[in-house]
């Protein structure tokens, strides 16, 4: 049966949360690193770049960037000049 206890047991017992070793982390970011630089991008086809593009932002964009939108005009005035030849 899941309760508050049981799920106190669990949340205790699981690996949330635990940050990698500095050591780790540096390596890890040296392997990415070299892996990046090696990725010919002028090869990859557009499907492949977008991929590439959503899993880099994934990890460079911080999470609670609010992006402030414009208000568009709700109306537009065009003035059409005639040249004469």
């Amino acid at each position: 049966m899941f309760n508050s206890q049981t799920a106190k047991a669990a949340g205790a017992i699981s690996k949330r949360n635990k940050a990698l070793p500095i050591e780790m982390k540096q390596s890890l970011q040296l392997i990415a690193s070299d892996i990046l630089n090696t990725i010919e991008l002028d090869k990859l086809n557009t499907n492949q770049r977008l991929k590439l593009l959503e899993i880099v932002l994934k990890f460079t964009m911080p999470k609670d960037v609010k992006i402030m939108q414009e208000k568009l005009p709700n109306e537009i005035t065009f003035e059409i000049i005639k040249s004469t030849p």
